[in-house]
């Protein structure tokens, strides 16, 4: 219910606040990537996930729910970068997760996947990259490797 609130206040202050209160309460961290899922997602939002993220108060899987429609399309290549490149080269276990958004992000973009395309090539190439992916949801894509 209250991601509906939020989508509905769009850019209004408030949604800032609320979304920085969560972020402060052991209780719902949880929920924030859900929250940010359903609003027009911002470089702040991401950045505040990413936070989240290196903190350990959620795990690296929870970028998935970006990997949903087109929650990431409010994002420039540059946001994406800056964000979540550094939190796979420094947290191994967010290599498939930042690879999934990345694969998200760029699905039938062409212009994307120029932007993209050598950090998604730096991702594949981080050692353990084949076995973090066992279990994904693209792993069979891989499969004859």
């Amino acid at each position: 219910m209250l991601g509906g609130v939020l989508r509905a206040l769009a850019e209004q202050p408030i949604v800032r606040d609320t979304l920085d209160l969560v972020t402060k309460d052991p209780k719902l961290w949880a929920i924030f990537p859900k929250l940010i899922s359903v609003k027009k997602l911002t470089r702040d939002d991401l950045s505040q996930l990413v936070t989240l993220i290196r903190e350990k108060k959620i795990p690296s899987k929870d970028l998935l729910v970006l990997c949903y429609g087109s929650v990431t399309d409010s994002l420039s290549p540059e946001d994406v970068e800056s964000t979540l490149y550094p939190l796979a080269r420094d947290l191994a276990e967010a290599v498939v997760p930042v690879y999934q958004v990345y694969g998200m992000y760029m699905f039938r973009n062409r212009e994307r996947w120029e932007m993209c395309r050598a950090v998604v090539r730096e991702l594949i190439l981080y050692e353990g990259f084949l076995e973090q992916l066992a279990g994904s949801r693209d792993e069979y894509l891989w499969s004859e490797l």
